[in-house]
């Protein structure tokens, strides 16, 4: 009696556990991926293929209409996938229509290239010949300054955050540190690279721009304070400035005027 009550109690068990199992396999069970397709890769072509065929979104309007198919999305796209019979994306290529307008866009978008490239190239002329300056200062007086900097920085963070602020002295402060708050403040102090980023907001080339501005500011700080250029060339690094990657190598700070 004993052993088939026990033998019910561990059924129940069981029981329960596999209850619970399934529960957690139902409520962490993976989304449901998207259906297959239902055609033939090869006899259909997506809105994205047609891109990469040269095609608009104004050209499929205007050549080709509505899509053939829809199926639907991958599970983080929700959207319907728009697929067109390749054979008429291809009867349609071949009409004259279409091939005179894929000549005019070619032509079109090598004119905007065009313009673009010039007036990247005509900012950054602008760019080489600004007049960048810094501050001419001795170490001492630069020092004090930077410290003076670094501690009014300080004290507005930990206003912020609720926290009392931790002022440092030109004494007490490591040469590495001492060093880095130097070339921040050179660079907060440059006025003329602070208006010129200010004017490049909605210009063509602005990344491009605003790297050889900070690029050459940190340049000029290093020319003016050579005890500052290791410092200097660790932040361009630091920045990674990707627009103009030519004045990393061992020339680095290039020369100024």
């Amino acid at each position: 009696m004993f052993r088939s009550t026990q033998t019910d109690q561990l059924s129940g068990r069981a029981a329960l556990t596999d209850d619970k199992m399934t529960g957690m396999q139902l409520r962490h069970a993976p989304r449901r991926p998207a259906p297959p397709p239902v055609t033939d890769d090869d006899d259909y072509v997506s809105a994205g293929g047609l891109a990469e065929r040269g095609w608009t979104v104004a050209a499929i309007r205007r050549f080709l209409g509505a899509p053939d198919l829809t199926e639907p999305g991958p599970v983080f796209r929700p959207a319907p996938m728009l697929l067109f019979d390749l054979a008429r994306v291809v009867a349609a290529e071949e009409t004259e229509q279409w091939r005179r307008w894929r000549e005019q866009s070619v032509l079109r978008a090598a004119r905007g290239r065009a313009i673009t490239e010039g007036r990247r190239a005509a900012l950054l002329a602008e760019v080489a010949a600004l007049d960048i300056r810094v501050p001419i200062l001795d170490t001492a007086k630069l020092a004090r300054l930077a410290v003076a900097h670094r501690n009014r920085l300080d004290r507005q963070r930990s206003a912020d955050l609720g926290q009392a602020p931790d002022p440092a002295t030109a004494d007490t402060v490591e040469p590495a540190t001492l060093h880095r708050w130097m070339v921040d403040y050179l660079r907060q102090e440059t006025t003329v690279y602070d208006a010129v980023l200010d004017g490049l907001y909605a210009r063509v080339g602005r990344a491009e721009a605003t790297a050889a501005i900070r690029d050459t500011v940190y340049a000029v700080i290093a020319a003016t304070y050579p005890h500052l250029a290791g410092e200097a060339r660790r932040q361009v690094a630091d920045r990674g400035s990707p627009a103009v990657p030519n004045n990393r190598g061992p020339g680095w700070p290039p020369a100024t005027t």
